[in-house]
């Protein structure tokens, strides 16, 4: 397979548009949606929320980042929050930079950590795919503050189970401090934070 580069990223969008906005004229949807990280490796800028329509891909990441950068800025609108925490929260390659302006945003004394998929391989960017063994081996000895935070999105059930069979519990055995999920909406996020 060939590997997906930032000019492949480009090329993609460039062709795709036209695309959209035929079939926007045509049926009033765009139809054809890009994943998030075809816009972030291409550094593109995200489409607005109306793109989307109805977000009818968002769990395969198509609207996702926007949603939550939405979400966040309503939330602090509604409630503004500057945080004490101390902490460390977690996210995939792909979202962390979106990730790191929304914290920096919070104040208090908290670090985004870029956690690296070993278990998939270093071509997977996305917080989704993460699994509980690359949060240990990407936090082991590398903890800031009391607690961290890990994306909900790359776990399931009541048992916070990864895709390598470990718990949130057994994150957080290994890495010897309270761990949380994060909440599949921005407010839920900043809600957490806020209460600590």
């Amino acid at each position: 397979m060939t590997q997906f580069t930032p000019e492949i990223a480009r090329a993609t969008i460039a062709h795709v548009i036209p695309i959209q906005k035929k079939l926007q004229k045509q049926l009033g949807t765009a139809f054809v949606f890009l994943g998030d990280e075809i816009y972030i490796m291409a550094g593109a800028e995200l489409p607005p929320a109306r793109h989307y329509r109805d977000f009818p891909q968002i769990e395969n990441g198509v609207g996702m980042v926007r949603t939550f950068l939405n979400q966040f800025d309503a939330a602090l609108k509604k409630k503004p929050v500057k945080t004490n925490a101390r902490g460390t929260i977690c996210t995939g390659k792909v979202f962390y930079p979106y990730l790191n302006e929304c914290v920096e945003r919070l104040g208090g004394d908290l670090r985004v950590v870029a956690v690296e998929s070993r278990f998939w391989g270093s071509g997977i960017g996305v917080a989704g795919l993460l699994t509980g063994s690359d949060f240990i081996q990407g936090l082991r000895g590398n903890v800031h503050g009391d607690f961290v935070v890990l994306p909900s999105e790359s776990m399931i059930g009541d048992d916070y189970l990864f895709l390598d069979d470990l718990t949130l519990k057994d994150v957080e055995r290994e890495l010897g401090v309270e761990v949380l999920p994060s909440g599949y909406a921005a407010g839920d996020f900043v809600e957490i934070l806020a209460d600590r």
